[in-house]
C-alpha cells in the first residue's frame, strides 16, 4: 500500500510544521507502507544538515519553480513594504502607546492584508506545483496524507481527490487555520478554508480538541473526524547529573501572547529570599524571541540568570535538553482561541523531566494546565488566576530546595500517561480513520 505525503515543510527544514509530517513518514515506513513525499525547499529557509533517509522524495525549489513566479513577485513587494514600514516606525519611535490616526490604521491594515495574502498566494502557487509532480504517479497511490502548515497541500489534495476519487484523503491540521485575534485581514478565506476545501476528505484530523471546536467544517460532512495530538518519536531518558546550578530551559518561539509572568515572579521572590541563586535560565531560539524573553525577565529583575544559546540545530538542542533540569513552556487560552497545545510540550515529554508552564489569556482552566497538573508532569498556571502565582512559587521553591540538597532534580515520571503520545501509536490511529481492518 502506497502513501503519498504532501507538505510545505519536511526535515531538514526547521520550521515548526516540518516535525509532524517528518515523524509520521518514518512511522508509516516502519509499519510497512510504501511512502513518497513531495515538499518544498528554499534557500532562505533555516535547515539542519541533510540526513540520509530511505524516502522516495521530490523537493520543489520555491526560488526558481515557474509555478511560484507570482509569489516571488508579491513577496518582493511585501519585503519592500515591510522595510519602509519599519523605517517609518523607527523615525516615529515612542508613539506605540498613542492612539493611531485613521491613516495609520489604514497602513496597518494594508500591512496585515499583504502579509496574510502572501500565505494565500504561496498556497495557490504551491498547490499547482505539487499537483504537477503528483499527478503522473497518482494511480499507484492508495492514501493521500496532507498536513496544514500553509495552504498548499490541502489545496492540492482537493484537486487530486476531485480527479482521482478512489484515493483515500486524510487532511491533517496541526494548527488552527483562523482566529480573530491573529488573522485581521483576508479573514473570510482563512475562516472558511476547511469548509470550502475539505468537503471530499475521507478523514479530517486535528491536533487538539480546541482546533476542532474552533474550525468551520463542511456541511453534512460524511467522512471521519478525529483528534490526534502532537507527540514524540522516542523516549530520551537520561540519568540526572550533579551540577552546580539548576537549569531551566526554554526552547522555541516567544511572541505575542506567550508570557512567563508567574514563573519570573517566582524566581524574583526566590532571589529575594536567598539573595543569590544557583540557577540558570537557558533560552534556545531566534534573536527576536530572545529579545522579548529577556525583556520580560528584566521586568522581574532576574535577567542576570538568563543565558542565550542561540537558534540551535536539532542535535545541539537535544544536547541542551538532556542537560536541563526543568523545561519551560508558554501558551495562551482565550475564549475565542482555546485548547492550544504547543508542539514543544510533547517534545519535552520524551525526556521525562518536570515541565513548568504559564498560560495567558482570558479563559481559565486551560487544556495545557489540565494535562500538566492532573498527570503530574510538573506545574502549570493560568495567568488569569492570581492564586496560582502562589502555587507556582511553592512548586519552584520546592524544586530549588531539592536541587540544592541533592545536586539534581528528583521527579517521578508518569510513564503510562506520556506513552500514549508516542508517534508510532498516533500514526496507526491516523491511518485507521481510512483503513478498514
Amino acid at each position: 500500500m502506497k502513501i503519498l505525503i504532501l507538505c510545505d515543510y519536511f526535515e531538514p527544514i526547521r520550521f515548526i510544521g516540518a516535525s509532524r509530517p517528518s515523524d509520521f513518514a518514518k512511522c508509516f515506513m516502519e509499519q510497512g507502507y510504501n511512502v513518497e513525499i513531495i515538499t518544498f525547499i528554499s534557500s532562505s529557509w533555516p535547515k539542519d544538515d541533510e540526513k540520509q533517509n530511505n524516502f522516495l522524495m521530490k523537493r520543489i525549489n520555491v526560488d526558481d519553480n515557474p509555478h511560484f513566479k507570482r509569489y516571488r513577485f508579491f513577496a518582493s513587494l511585501l519585503s519592500k513594504l515591510k522595510k519602509k514600514s519599519n523605517s517609518n516606525e523607527g523615525k516615529n519611535g515612542g508613539n506605540q502607546n498613542k492612539k493611531l490616526s485613521f491613516l495609520a490604521k489604514i497602513k496597518l491594515y494594508l500591512k496585515s492584508y499583504c502579509s496574510t495574502k502572501a500565505d494565500i498566494i504561496f498556497g495557490k502557487c504551491g498547490s499547482r506545483a505539487l499537483f504537477k509532480e503528483a499527478k503522473n504517479d497518482i494511480d499507484k497511490v492508495d492514501i493521500l496524507y496532507t498536513t496544514y502548515g500553509g495552504f498548499s497541500s490541502v489545496l492540492c489534495g482537493k484537486r487530486i481527490k476531485r480527479r482521482f476519487k478512489r484515493v483515500k484523503w486524510i487532511a491533517d491540521f496541526r494548527d488552527g487555520v483562523y482566529y480573530p485575534m491573529f488573522v485581521k485581514a483576508n479573514k473570510y478565506y482563512y475562516k472558511y478554508f476547511i469548509k470550502r476545501n475539505c468537503k471530499q476528505c475521507d478523514s479530517i484530523v486535528f491536533a487538539s480538541n480546541g482546533y476542532l471546536n474552533d474550525s468551520v467544517l463542511p456541511s453534512s460532512f460524511k467522512g471521519n473526524i478525529s483528534v490526534v495530538e502532537n507527540g514524540f518519536m522516542n523516549f530520551k531518558f537520561s540519568k540526572p547529573t550533579i551540577h552546580k546550578n539548576i537549569i531551566f530551559l526554554y526552547a522555541g518561539s516567544f511572541y505575542g501572547e506567550r508570557h512567563l509572568f508567574s514563573f519570573f515572579d517566582s524566581i524574583s521572590k526566590l532571589n529575594k529570599l536567598h539573595n543569590s541563586l544557583n540557577l540558570e535560565i537557558v533560552f534556545c531560539g531566534d534573536k527576536t524571541s530572545f529579545s522579548l524573553f529577556f525583556s520580560e525577565a528584566r521586568e522581574y529583575n532576574v535577567a542576570k540568570y538568563i543565558i542565550y544559546k542561540g537558534n540551535l540545530s536539532k542535535d545541539e538542542l537535544t544536547h541542551e535538553e538532556i542537560n536541563a533540569d526543568v523545561f519551560l513552556i508558554s501558551s495562551w487560552n482565550y475564549k475565542n482561541y482555546s485548547g492550544v497545545l504547543p508542539g514543544k510540550f510533547f517534545e519535552y515529554m520524551a525526556f521525562g523531566k518536570p515541565i513548568v508552564g504559564c498560560v495567558s489569556g482570558d479563559n481559565p482552566n486551560s487544556l495545557l494546565k489540565e494535562m500538566i497538573n492532573a498527570n503530574k508532569l510538573g506545574f502549570c498556571s493560568d495567568e488569569i488566576d492570581s492564586d496560582e502565582n502562589i502555587k507556582m512559587f511553592h512548586f519552584i521553591s520546592d524544586m530549588y530546595d531539592s536541587f540544592i540538597e541533592n545536586g539534581f532534580v528528583e521527579y517521578d515520571i508518569n510513564l503510562n500517561y506520556i506513552s500514549k503520545y508516542k508517534r508510532e501509536g498516533q500514526a496507526k490511529t491516523i491511518l485507521s480513520t481510512v483503513i478498514k481492518e
